[in-house]
């Protein structure tokens, strides 16, 4: 399953995001959240290939606390934003 999600991925940013992203910079800045979750797990790899990866997970985050994710958003200043979060009962 590796494969073919690097392989997704990759294709996505490369159609999706042409470079200079607005601010002159050569990579992309993805922002993952819930990124050691089953499917975080799986997007970790492929996504870091594909930019600047940060990567974070509760309780780096909280969404219970939308000020605090605010603030997250804010000091990442990501091009693209991914939430693989779910939440476990």
């Amino acid at each position: 399953m590796g494969g073919q999600v690097d392989e997704a991925v990759s294709g996505w940013v490369e159609r999706r995001v042409p470079p200079p992203f607005g601010r002159g910079e050569t990579q992309v800045k993805i922002l993952l959240l819930g990124h050691d979750g089953q499917i975080g797990a799986e997007l970790r790899a492929p996504l870091a290939g594909a930019g600047e990866l940060t990567a974070l997970s509760y309780p780096d985050v909280d969404f219970c606390r939308p000020d605090e994710l605010r603030c997250t958003i804010r000091r990442v200043c990501p091009d693209l934003i991914i939430n693989a979060a779910a939440y476990t009962a």
